[in-house]
C-alpha cells in the first residue's frame, strides 16, 4: 500500500438495502453483510483501526 491512513472511517448506510424506500440498489440483507465483511476484512489485513457510524433514521 503506498498510502497507510492512520484510521478507516466507516460510514456504511442501509439505504441500498431492498426494504428501504429512499434507496435505489436493492441489496439483500446478505448482500449488505458481505459488503461489510469485505470492507472490514481489507483493513483488517493492511493493520488499519477502524471507526465505523451508525445513525438510524426515522421513516
Amino acid at each position: 500500500m503506498i498510502y497507510q491512513p492512520d484510521v478507516v472511517l466507516y460510514d456504511a448506510g442501509v439505504d441500498v438495502h431492498h426494504d428501504d424506500r429512499l434507496g435505489y440498489l436493492s441489496l439483500s440483507s446478505d448482500g449488505l453483510y458481505a459488503r461489510d465483511r469485505y470492507v472490514l476484512d481489507l483493513r483488517r489485513h493492511a493493520a488499519i483501526p477502524v471507526a465505523a457510524a451508525d445513525v438510524l433514521a426515522a421513516h
